[in-house]
């Protein structure tokens, strides 16, 4: 992850507040949220535009026109407690474990968990968006 190669320059947040997130292909920037979680588990948050290495998004919209850009969520688990194999990597709801989860995953602002399924590699649904669209976050870790 780019935190781990020192990329980018982290900021932990530990109180509520206004942030302004710039893109992540003009800022060097990611924010860390790990309170109220569990050692070790974390997300990671970054704005995704269509720009520098985004640009592609610019090309996928959504069936409104709309780019794909929007906040990143990432959930990160370091803890360990999860063994990592093809078999302990899950999504909350999957019928299994209910605290089985992946190292490293994309929280879907939809909800839908496509890319765990393997529906899809991402769609415009995916990254959070202004609260004025018509879908909620459901989001659950």
């Amino acid at each position: 992850c780019k935190m781990k190669l020192q990329w980018v320059e982290v900021v932990h947040v530990k109180q509520s507040g206004t942030f302004t997130v710039r893109p992540a292909c003009t800022s060097d920037k990611v924010y860390l949220i790990d309170h109220g979680m569990p050692k070790g588990e974390y997300f990671l948050v970054e704005y995704r535009d269509a720009c520098g290495f985004d640009a592609e998004l610019r090309h996928d919209s959504d069936e409104r026109g709309r780019d794909r850009k929007g906040m990143a969520l990432w959930h990160v688990d370091e803890s360990g407690l999860m063994p990592v194999t093809h078999t302990s990597e899950g999504y909350p709801g999957d019928g299994t474990n209910p605290r089985k989860h992946y190292t490293v995953a994309l929280a879907q602002a939809d909800g839908d968990w496509d890319l765990e399924k393997g529906r899809n590699r991402g769609d415009s649904t995916d990254l959070f968006i202004r609260s004025s669209d018509p879908w909620k976050a459901n989001v659950a870790y």
